[in-house]
């Protein structure tokens, strides 16, 4: 786009615990939002362990898309960033289906010897990347379950996005993740299969041991987005943020043709120190008809191809105080929430870029 090019939303991706007939119930259960928090909480409860004895060799084996054995890394474990030294590495590998990762005194165990536990993510089947997040989760995890006298490994497995919602699983010769990392919008299909299962007792067991509550620790959204018939399904562990994109060649022509435009926040001191109540989105919507005017072509974008439409509106609604979803304790349902003329008042700003084509089309009509 040659105009302004912004998408805001957020997608919150969820650790789903399987609910299995067939396979064994030892479950990771990932409760911070990133590896640094989750850890460092690990570590707080084990602060009585030697730090010289806490293992710090661990060892990656990968495995092509048949099972097939790539190749060995052996790693080391950072007890101060609590991330892999290797890390950079390990996310640039490329033809890895699954990765096992082991202590370096497990990996060659017997499978009667260890439980290797299986995880499944959305990322790419042929690269590494979305697996080596959650290879740094594990070491510390890995020691509070030695403790209890458990050995544990961890495969993690790329099965790209279609089969990470809807491919069936623990059903004849089907595999039998323990762990699915979700999208919010592939949770549905699970839930209504009946592969999910209640965290309730774990966010009470949590509770009592850290005097922390998870609800105080996520998003008032994934009340509505995990939690159903006072069952809590899920848990957000990533927020993944679209950011807001400017083109200064654009601005740059328009402010010579005339147009009163100012570089966004914080490439422009216009703004002044409190820019987040100056800088709006009635603002950046004005910014996207003085672009039309001034160029002919649409001055916004909503970038991507993916229900970013939806995602945008949902942002939007969010960062305005427009509730997306209320939910009605004497009906027991959710509904739609910005049914209200103050809410209605506020998205007519939505309304009027999409009638007078100040942003780019969504759709397209043949």
């Amino acid at each position: 786009m040659r105009n302004i090019k912004h998408s805001l939303t957020i997608l919150i991706w969820i650790i789903l615990l399987v609910n299995k007939q067939k396979c064994d119930s030892q479950h990771i259960k990932t409760t911070e939002k990133n590896n640094y928090d989750y850890n460092k909480r690990l570590v707080d409860d084990n602060n009585n362990d030697d730090d010289d004895e806490r293992p710090t060799k661990f060892v990656l084996d990968g495995f092509d898309e048949n099972g097939g054995f790539l190749k060995r890394y052996n790693i080391t474990f950072n007890y101060t960033t609590f991330m892999f030294n290797e890390y950079s590495t390990l996310k640039a590998i490329y033809g890895f289906q699954t990765g096992i990762i082991c202590s370096e005194e497990d990996i060659d165990k017997n499978d009667n010897e260890k439980k290797t536990l299986l995880l499944w993510h959305p990322g790419s089947r042929s690269s590494f990347s979305s697996s080596a997040k959650f290879a740094n989760l594990f070491p510390m995890w890995y020691i509070s379950q030695k403790k209890k006298n458990e050995i544990f490994c961890l495969k993690l497995e790329g099965v790209g996005w279609d089969n990470n919602a809807v491919q069936k699983i623990c059903e004849g010769e089907h595999p039998c993740p323990d762990l699915i990392s979700l999208g919010t919008t592939q949770l549905s299909y699970r839930y209504e299969k009946g592969e999910t299962i209640s965290l309730n007792n774990y966010f009470a067991k949590y509770f009592k041991k850290t005097g922390i509550s998870i609800e105080s620790l996520i998003n008032k959204y994934s009340y509505y987005d995990y939690r159903i018939n006072n069952n809590w399904l899920a848990i957000p562990i990533i927020a993944d943020l679209r950011p807001f994109r400017f083109n200064k060649t654009t601005f740059d022509y328009c402010i010579k043709e005339g147009y009163d435009l100012h570089y966004p926040p914080p490439h422009s001191d216009y703004w002044g120190t409190n820019y987040y109540q100056t800088w709006t989105w009635e603002k950046a919507f004005e910014y996207a008809k003085m672009i039309k005017n001034c160029t002919g072509y649409p001055g916004f974008r909503i970038y991507g191809s993916k229900s970013e439409d939806t995602k945008f509106f949902i942002q939007f609604c969010q960062s305005t105080g427009i509730p997306f979803l209320i939910e009605d304790p004497d009906l027991n349902i959710k509904k739609c929430g910005f049914r209200d003329k103050n809410y209605i008042k506020k998205l007519e700003i939505i309304k009027d870029i999409f009638e007078n084509h100040y942003v780019t089309a969504i759709i397209i009509l043949k």
